[in-house]
């Protein structure tokens, strides 16, 4: 992998509590874990010598690290997180070879029900001309009708199954609520969520919003934060 999606609330949440050197021990092992797409070697002089963890602090760094974010299996030490974006990327490739043997990918994503071209003379007013204005048909004819085109980073895939499942809570896909839910999840994505966990969590839950999975919950006070993480140390030692 040459890329991996980094999020930084949810990275902030889990590793508020960590030293700058071992913050920079965790990037470096994250780094190494997707670009084998494989768990970090079990021998642990040899994951040093990867990591260019070379004296005893940082040796120590990386002890902490694995101790706190990683599970020893028999394949090496795991990831949770890791092991679900490898995943999704071999997904995703799944897709970009199928679209190669149609003939490439399309040109243009469609979607479901064409959103209706943003008019700047209704109530609404200039404000509201965002981004999404690009993007939306002319409905002027039923022959001239175009269907939207959808940002590049919005996976087709899992928005169209959260629009079926809209459709069957009978909530209708107005050219207004789908141009409501676009800026939602673009909304959503600037504040770290990946639109398509956004997308599956709320097909899965029949939801007809779009909101943050549970899992990427966050919370803007780092002194919560780091209470919680003292307190969960406290745990574990007196077990």
């Amino acid at each position: 992998m040459n890329y991996y999606p980094h999020h930084i609330g949810d990275y902030l949440r889990d590793t508020v509590h960590l030293s700058a050197l071992e913050d920079g021990v965790y990037r470096r092992m994250l780094d190494l874990y997707y670009a084998s797409e494989k768990p970090l070697p079990e021998d642990f002089s040899w994951l040093c010598k990867l990591l260019r963890a070379s004296d005893d602090k940082e040796r120590e760094a990386v002890k902490e690290i694995l101790r706190q974010f990683f599970v020893k299996t028999e394949e090496g030490w795991r990831n949770k997180r890791a092991d679900r974006e490898i995943k999704l990327s071999y997904q995703r490739a799944k897709v970009a070879r199928q679209n190669g043997k149609r003939g490439g990918r399309p040109k243009t994503q469609r979607v479901i029900s064409g959103l209706a071209k943003h008019n700047p003379d209704l109530t609404q007013g200039k404000a509201t001309q965002n981004q999404y204005q690009n993007h939306i048909p002319i409905t002027k004819t039923k022959e001239e009708r175009q269907v939207a085109q959808l940002p590049s980073w919005l996976p087709l895939e899992a928005w169209q199954t959260w629009l079926e499942v809209r459709s069957k809570s009978r909530a209708p896909n107005t050219p207004r609520a789908l141009s409501l839910a676009l800026r939602d999840l673009e909304k959503l994505r600037g504040e770290g969520h990946d639109p398509l966990a956004v997308l599956e969590n709320a097909a899965v839950r029949g939801w007809r919003g779009l909101f943050p999975p549970p899992a990427a919950a966050k919370t803007s006070d780092v002194g919560q934060l780091i209470r919680e993480i003292e307190e969960e140390d406290k745990k574990r030692a007196a077990h």
